[in-house]
């Protein structure tokens, strides 16, 4: 039976009283999400892949959290809370160091749902802005990996607790410089900030720790702790290189979007005269994967700290992930489950020859 007559309006036969009732308003309905389905486009997809991993990671925190209270064998948290207990200070790690950084941790899980949750609206503008996605996931990467970094199980205790208190001593000598960035007009503040700065030497000094100075007073180039050292610096490309092997290039795109480098710039903007090598689905790929592969990082890290069962956040990930590269007409090759794509390191090739080939448009290819 025909539903729509030569004009594309519902036929006579939709209102035929074997139905019951007016089925006109439906079909109506019908084609109007028809519409929206072709209008939807890349970018709108990778926008709500990326909210539904949000949301699911607010989840995954959540269990982490209730996790770690229970100190479960085997994980980093068990191992900390072990040493810090037998540790001759104690108060200090727990509260001065510990304490701390928990709130800290919130605070930058709250600053990377906020960019995430900025990466999706730019997304849904399914085109319109290019470059600024690569800065947003540049600065959420940098957030998870120094995540990882801190709560990274296979470090000892006494490394873990070294990292914490370098956060948060380059946290506080930070104050210094941006006091005075403003010159003249900081000045008063540079005073507190120096102020406070001697204050927490003191305290790190006072509980076993040993500060190694910097060129410039009164900023430190690291600290130790029962013999472990960290930089004050984190690194985060060493980092991308340890808690992403195989997509580490993530981090060097963002970077060369941030740094307005020409090699990055010509691949995803065009001009008068040349058009962009990058189309804005590639760009909606490259974007939403690498949201999804920080979340992978940061569960796996939640994981190895807390005991959490993070296999269900996993697999929901790849699925996704699998979503999104079937706009690249690759889908074949994540045809496999979480656990064996975990394994690929970053020298592992597929068909087309390298890592990253998935993501390169065929000459043919449209937007």
């Amino acid at each position: 039976m025909a539903t729509t007559a030569s004009n594309g309006e519902p036929s006579a036969a939709f209102n035929n009283a074997e139905f019951g009732v007016d089925l006109c308003p439906l079909f109506g309905r019908v084609q109007h999400m028809e519409a929206h389905r072709r209008q939807f486009g890349p970018g709108g997809y990778a926008a709500r892949i990326v909210r539904a991993t949000i949301r699911d990671t607010g989840l995954l925190i959540e269990q982490a959290t209730e996790a770690g209270a229970k100190r479960l064998p085997d994980t980093g948290v068990t191992a900390l809370d072990t040493w810090m207990r037998g540790h001759p200070n104690a108060a200090f790690l727990y509260g001065g160091i510990f304490g701390q950084n928990l709130e800290t941790t919130e605070r930058m899980l709250g600053a990377c749902s906020d960019i995430a949750e900025s990466i999706a609206l730019l997304l849904d503008t399914n085109g319109r802005v290019l470059a600024s996605p690569f800065v947003l996931e540049r600065a959420l990467g940098e957030a998870i990996m120094r995540l990882c970094y801190i709560f990274d199980h296979s470090a000892p205790p006494a490394r873990t607790i070294g990292r914490m208190a370098a956060y948060q001593l380059e946290s506080i000598e930070g104050n210094l410089r941006a006091a005075e960035a403003f010159g003249i007009q900081g000045a008063e503040k540079a005073v507190r900030a120096r102020e406070n700065i001697a204050e927490m030497h003191g305290w790190l000094n006072e509980n076993g720790f040993e500060l190694f100075p910097d060129r410039r007073e009164p900023f430190t180039l690291s600290l130790a702790i029962d013999g472990h050292r960290e930089n004050i610096k984190f690194d985060a490309t060493a980092a991308f290189k340890r808690y992403l092997p195989a997509s580490a290039w993530q981090w060097e795109l963002g970077s060369g979007v941030t740094h307005s480098r020409g090699w990055m710039l010509a691949g995803l903007l065009a001009t008068s005269e040349t058009e962009a090598l990058t189309s804005p689905t590639e760009v909606a790929m490259a974007v939403a994967g690498s949201s999804l592969e920080l979340g992978d990082a940061l569960a796996r890290a939640a994981h190895g700290h807390t005991g959490a069962e993070v296999t269900w956040y996993l697999a929901k990930n790849h699925q996704r992930r699998r979503g999104i590269t079937s706009w690249s007409g690759m889908h074949q090759e994540l045809a496999v489950d979480h656990t064996e794509y975990a394994k690929r390191g970053p020298n592992w090739k597929n068909r087309e020859g390298h890592l990253g080939a998935s993501f390169q448009r065929p000459p043919s290819a449209s937007n």
